[in-house]
């Protein structure tokens, strides 16, 4: 994405700055990031209709608007395609497919730790 994006004016809509996008893209204009859904209220779901909304906001300006996305919170609000497509918010949203809740991931990962139980147990339900 960052050969696609880098000679373009650009927006990250949200998507998270741990690990290979904060060391590979070049970070200079304030509007390049936006947040991620996990570093406040997080609700699921938030991600798909905040990136078309940010990028709604730029229609118009030549910006390119990127979201990376998990699976399951875009499963949530995935009707924010058929708005984007509807009203032509030029937009660019990545769905990974980690193949996980992962906000219920993370919950049961520290619930197991809290409680002493092993990783391979902390897995079942959400695999």
């Amino acid at each position: 994405m960052w050969r696609v994006l880098s000679n373009e004016d650009w927006a990250l809509s949200v998507g998270t700055l741990r690990g290979w996008a904060r060391r590979i893209w070049e970070w200079t204009k304030p509007w390049h990031y936006h947040g991620h859904p996990t570093s406040g209220g997080g609700g699921q779901g938030f991600a798909l209709p905040a990136t078309v909304g940010i990028a709604l906001a730029y229609k118009g300006t030549g910006r390119s608007v990127l979201g990376l996305i998990g699976d399951g919170n875009a499963l949530y609000t995935f009707n924010s395609i058929w708005t984007a497509s509807h009203h032509r918010v030029p937009v660019i949203a990545v769905i990974e497919n980690n193949l996980a809740y992962y906000n219920d991931v993370e919950h049961q990962v520290a619930v197991a730790k809290s409680r002493g139980r092993s990783m391979e147990e902390a897995r079942i339900g959400w695999r």
